[in-house]
């Protein structure tokens, strides 16, 4: 599991509620409370979500690149 320190440390602010949320669903899975089918879902909509987020972040790096080789 993630600790605060780690999560900060590796994740984005806005990916770590995710992640502990795909935490919390695999130890419901293990425990037997949350159907495996379930959980394959949100692990989907979850890497959705990281790779929306990804080229979101891709996108705004590129665009000041783009700025600062105009400017020069």
């Amino acid at each position: 599991m993630l600790t605060d320190a780690r999560s900060k440390r590796l994740l984005p602010a806005r990916l770590r509620p995710v992640a502990a949320r795909l935490e919390v669903a695999l130890e419901e899975v293990h425990r037997g409370g949350l159907d495996p089918r379930v959980a394959s879902v949100l692990a989907s909509l979850a890497g959705a979500l990281v790779r929306v987020i990804t080229f979101g972040e891709a996108e705004d790096r590129l665009r000041v690149l783009e700025v600062k080789v105009k400017a020069t």
